[in-house]
């Protein structure tokens, strides 16, 4: 509860260093958050990226197969 004065009654503290301790919460919530978006980003760039390799490399490895017994054809 909050009285008129500006005092919490169940805290007994400034209602000012509670509205700072939430927006610390609140930016707090955010930078994780944040932080977490980012490195599941780089994760799947990452991940996006290996598979592409992987599937040039199948690639150029079949036509390089394919290519030494000669089934190419022009």
């Amino acid at each position: 509860m909050i009285e008129s004065e500006g005092w919490s009654i169940v805290l007994l503290t400034p209602t000012d260093r509670i509205r700072a301790y939430k927006w610390i919460g609140i930016l707090a919530t955010f930078s994780v958050s944040f932080l977490i978006m980012v490195f599941s980003g780089i994760i799947y760039v990452t991940d996006r990226a290996k598979e592409a390799i992987r599937q040039s490399e199948e690639g150029k490895r079949l036509f390089t197969l394919c290519s030494q017994r000669g089934h190419i054809r022009g």
